[in-house]
């Protein structure tokens, strides 16, 4: 409830400075925009207690089942590279149970449809049949990590099917062409086969693409990273700079009909918001477009311009539509870049520009002025968007001045070519090959630019998430400069803030409150977790699995270990050789210094798992074996106690889960069981060792199915809690009969698969446990 208060306070200050006749139009929609946003922010709290869905509610279960949905499709995209699929967002009309009577439901909903092995023969907008398996859309629940779960909420979307096959998907109607979405799906295919028949390569197809219509399906995973790590991924969204172009190019070619200035501009406008819809209306085009539409209305009203004003109005309208818009990355990003070019002009149209000129009277004024705008507004965006772009993903290129500098300016090019082959080529293909070689070229020079940036050892570096707070104060510096201050005292305020929030990013680690924690990661059908002890050192048992379509390691674990701008593991535990077990284990092992891997000591390796060791080896990190017995120090006040595989079980035939590495980590009164994926025979090993068991924590064996309970075992440990992680699919072993197995065994049981990832910390002599989904206690 605090966040309403705030932000009606500012709010009512906003009301206080129109009676005070202070830039009236600018500060009442900045204020009002800031109680909308506060207003999001509040519902952002509650989203999660929505109500689901008709289609969720009656057909979503959490186990896949089979059905047949009717419906339109609204979005159609392909993925590409190794596991290639067809996602289809369907809003379904009716729903039928494949059983033995099958009937069609009237019912509405929306679902996500990942169509493998299929995905022609469709189009965006036509009605369809979909057979496959529906469940409800559940996401990897962890801290710091994309919650996929709750954006596709967001969306509307509670439910995913799985289909296979080219006949899984059938057309009932196709799609009117004559209707405003057949007339949009129309210009864009005619686009984009355009594209691909004027230009001679994939690249530059699948380039032009993203910049002209923003399709970026055809991207490959590679082109992304060169722009991500230059700095210069911003050119892949249609925004400012595309909405400004495609004005001036219908503006130039609209001079020459005998039209009132005011039929021309009104036109123009009616152009731009036609590609604006044409591209997909995305966050940034769709401000883009109301800024141009304000300043323009000024303009034909003879009124003076105010970009702040437009950019406070185009955020009202757009948060005023979608208020939780404002959790989006792209809107964050977008108006902050705006804002902060707003604010800065003055600066550089008062003071730099006028400086160079007089220092540099030889060059010619265009060039040094196209030039020396591109440094400028890349610095400038660069640097103030740091704060956003580490919390949100945990990189910042250092090359961006240099790479933008020479990129953006290719891009008007670009831009201007693209154009020209759309317009060329719905009048004759052959002729567009023209102006499509004059984007060919200018297009291998960009990828050549950003691969050489990008190639460099020092193109960016990872850092961790700034707090909420360095957010708030450099957004409060820039507005402090802004509003009162000469400008040196801009340079000083916005410097001291952008190396406040990289400082803060850096050093976070050093900065942590040092408190033993225990993360059991929500990783699937699979296992891993983490553990940072009270004097900061770290250990992470297990990686998950890797699939084509999923890393673990590289999209679960990474983005929370860079998050808290961890960048080393001074323990690396691989339990046993089972793929959901070490999968992600080799993007770990390339992305961050591992101290040593500590293996269960038996006497030979899957050749999969033996690959793994290698590369460890190569690195030159120091490999150690466990059996029962071994005990050794995490640091001063954490020790961990090997209870598993014993000293016989190297020597003979074994499974692998019967050598699972089991441990016992003590940390003052508190112990926490990690017993892997033991099964039986290993449980009654533990049992007559003579070892303790009893533990405050207990992370149960081989993800709670009944192979590995033990009644025995679980009255030795005596838990307070025990948590079942992964989702590993039994048909007759379901998570609810597994929380039942262990529930009179335990204080209290959580499932990574119900509950998300769970954090334990030990907080003044007590335990604090929490769930992803929920507060534990």
């Amino acid at each position: 409830m605090f966040l309403p208060f705030v932000f009606l306070a500012l709010w009512i200050s906003g009301l206080i400075f129109i009676l005070c006749g202070k830039r009236i139009p600018a500060v009442f929609l900045v204020l009002v925009c800031c109680f909308l946003l506060g207003a999001a922010l509040y519902q952002k709290k509650s989203f999660e207690v929505q109500a689901l869905d008709p289609l969720a509610l009656q057909f979503g279960f959490d186990r896949p089942a089979a059905m047949r949905l009717k419906g339109r499709i609204v979005e159609y995209s392909r993925s590409r590279g190794e596991g290639e699929r067809t996602s289809l967002l369907l809003d379904v009309d009716a729903a039928s149970r494949c059983d033995d009577n099958p009937s069609w439901v009237s019912i509405n909903g929306r679902t996500m449809v990942n169509w493998y092995e299929g995905g022609e023969g469709v189009l965006e907008g036509d009605q369809v049949e979909v057979f496959g398996k529906l469940r409800l859309l559940k996401g990897f629940k962890n801290p710091g990590v994309f919650d996929y779960e709750r954006y596709m909420h967001r969306r509307g979307i509670y439910t995913r099917m799985s289909a296979r096959g080219p006949d899984a998907v059938s057309l009932v109607e196709r799609i009117d062409l004559s209707s405003p979405a057949g007339w949009r799906y129309f210009l864009r295919r005619q686009a984009s086969v355009i594209l691909s028949d004027s230009v001679w390569t994939k690249e530059t197809t699948a380039f032009l693409s993203a910049i002209l219509l923003g399709d970026r399906d055809l991207l490959t995973d590679e082109m992304k990273d060169w722009f991500k790590q230059t700095g210069t991924f911003h050119i892949l969204a249609i925004s400012g700079l595309h909405v400004g172009l495609v004005y001036l190019l219908v503006s130039v070619g609209l001079t020459s009909l005998r039209f009132d200035r005011k039929w021309r501009t009104a036109l123009a406008l009616l152009i731009v918001w036609s590609y604006a819809l044409i591209t997909g209306a995305g966050v940034p085009v769709m401000r883009a477009s109301l800024m141009l539409t304000l300043v323009l209305a000024g303009y034909l009203l003879d009124r003076e311009g105010d970009f702040l004003t437009a950019v406070a109005a185009a955020a009202f309208v757009l948060f005023l539509m979608d208020p939780l818009s404002i959790d989006d990355v792209s809107s964050q990003l977008s108006f902050t870049a705006v804002i902060l070019l707003c604010v800065s002009e003055p600066l550089f149209s008062g003071r730099l520009y006028p400086a160079l000129q007089e220092r540099f009277p030889w060059a010619l004024s265009p060039i040094l002025h196209k030039l020396v705008v591109t440094l400028y507004a890349s610095v400038i965006v660069g640097i103030g968007l740091t704060p956003i772009v580490a919390y949100h993903f945990n990189q910042v290129s250092l090359v961006f001045p240099f790479a933008n500098l020479l990129v953006v300016p290719l891009l008007s090019f670009l831009l201007a070519f693209g154009f020209a082959t759309l317009a060329v080529g719905s009048i004759s293909i052959q002729a567009a090959a023209v102006p499509g070689f004059g984007a060919e070229i200018i297009s291998q020079i960009m990828f050549g630019i950003v691969r050489f940036f990008s190639g460099l050892p020092f193109s960016f570096a990872r850092i961790g998430s700034p707090p909420y707070w360095v957010l708030v104060l450099t957004m409060l510096g820039i507005l402090i400069a802004w509003w009162r201050t000469g400008w040196r005292r801009k340079l000083v305020v916005f410097g001291c803030c952008a190396a406040v929030g990289i400082m803060s990013a850096s050093s976070g680690r050093l900065l942590s409150d040092g408190v033993f924690r225990m993360t059991v990661f929500d990783v699937g059908e699979a296992d891993s977790c983490f553990i940072e002890s009270p004097e900061r050192k770290t250990m992470l048992v297990d990686c998950g699995f890797s699939t084509p379509s999923l890393d673990c390691g590289e999209q679960l674990i990474a983005p929370f270990l860079w998050r808290k701008n961890i960048r080393k593991i001074d323990t690396l535990v691989l339990t046993h050789p089972d793929a959901d077990h070490y999968g992600g284990a080799g993007f770990i092992l390339e992305h961050f210094k591992v101290g040593k891997l500590l293996l269960p000591d038996i006497a030979q390796w899957p050749p999969a798992f033996l690959e793994i060791v290698e590369r460890a080896r190569e690195r030159g990190i120091r490999i150690e074996y466990a059996a029962a017995g071994d005990v050794f120090e995490v640091d001063s006040v954490t020790r961990a106690e090997v209870l598993n595989p014993s000293k016989s079980v190297s020597q003979k035939r074994y499974s692998t889960n019967e050598i699972s590495l089991v441990m016992r980590i003590s940390c003052g009164d508190f112990s926490f069981l990690l017993a892997g994926d033991a099964e039986e025979g290993s449980l009654r090993d533990m049992q007559n060792c003579g070892k303790t068991l009893r533990s405050t924590i207990l992370k149960v064996p081989h993800h709670g199915l009944a192979s590995s309970f033990s009644r025995p075992f679980m009255q030795q440990v005596e838990p307070e809690l025990a948590i079942i992680s992964g989702r590993a699919f039994r048909v007759n072993d379901s998570i609810q009969r597994r929380i039942i197995r262990y529930a009179p065994y335990s204080g209290r049981v959580l499932a990574t698969e119900r509950d998300g990832a769970v954090v334990i910390e030990i907080l003044n002599d007590s335990l604090r446990v929490s769930a992803c989904r929920r507060t534990a206690f």
